[in-house]
């Protein structure tokens, strides 16, 4: 039997390109069980666009919360068995409702691969998405470690979405690879080797400056998997301080520290070491990032 898939778009002052998620969405070879748009506050010209796109759209309006909230209201609305969380300035490949359904049994996170593109559509390359499959926790384990995927190239069982109470606002980012290492100590992540969606890098974005995403993923490896889990299967501050290894090499370039190896590191004091390169970087890039 098909799945029931309510595609949840947040935005915020994307009207620019929230047309192009929308018909991405209405084009697909299989229809979305619902579309819902969370306005999360736009001061643009959001709800004509929504108007002017065609198709059924379930549109909503709040005051500017952030993104996570914004998901959080679509969730509470949805009425799907399965979601898909689509960022408004992304957009779906035509087959990628259909592709992912096609996996969708049992609760299991189905997610594909992705193509990026500039601001202007232009595609940039293709990306597999790292390997996520595997017993729980493997998918939290891969979500520590490695770059997470985007929330449009994975359909979610609307049930695990809703017992994690969704994404947690206290994250201001990183609030996706949260979800998804929660969501990997429970479940397990099934991966189509099918292109699902284009993921626009924007210029400014957060997603350029990774550097500055250092506290949020600093928190969630403290925090560990969010949620109580079986202690066999715990994290470790040992266990970080590896994952960090080749993460550390990353941000120490960005920052300009002489950073190596964090293998060994104090905690506490690696903690301490990236949080202030971050913070150097905010001050010297601020104007720059939106």
């Amino acid at each position: 039997m098909r799945p029931d898939i309510s595609v949840i778009i947040p935005t915020h002052n994307c009207g620019a390109y929230l047309g192009a998620a929308l018909a991405s969405v209405h084009a697909q070879t299989i229809a979305a069980h619902e579309v819902i748009v969370v306005d999360d506050g736009s001061t643009d010209d959001t709800p004509m666009v929504v108007a002017q796109a065609g198709g059924v759209v379930r549109y909503v309006r709040q005051a500017n919360a952030g993104v996570a909230a914004a998901r959080n209201r679509g969730l509470a609305m949805a009425t799907g068995n399965w979601v898909l969380f689509l960022d408004a300035d992304d957009v779906l490949e035509p087959r990628a409702l259909e592709a992912l359904g096609a996996e969708a049994r049992g609760d299991v996170i189905v997610y594909g691969d992705k193509l990026t593109i500039d601001e202007g559509g232009t595609v940039l390359e293709q990306i597999v998405n790292r390997d996520c499959t595997g017993p729980v926790p493997a998918g939290a384990r891969a979500h520590f470690g490695g770059a997470a995927f985007e929330p449009g190239s994975a359909i979610v069982p609307r049930g695990i979405a809703l017992a994690l109470d969704g994404f947690d606002p206290s994250f201001v980012r990183c609030e996706d690879r949260h979800f998804w290492v929660r969501c990997g100590a429970l479940v397990e992540f099934r991966h189509v080797p099918e292109l699902v969606m284009r993921y626009r890098k924007r210029s400014g974005s957060m997603s350029t400056h990774r550097v500055l995403q250092v506290p949020a993923l600093l928190a969630i490896w403290d925090d560990g998997y969010g949620i109580s889990v079986p202690e066999q299967i715990e994290l470790t501050k040992g266990d970080v301080g590896r994952i960090l290894e080749g993460f550390g090499r990353h941000v120490g370039a960005r920052a300009g520290l002489a950073v190596h190896s964090v293998r060994g590191w104090d905690y506490a004091a690696l903690c301490s070491t990236f949080l202030d390169a971050a913070e150097q970087v905010r001050r010297d890039q601020a104007p720059a990032i939106v």
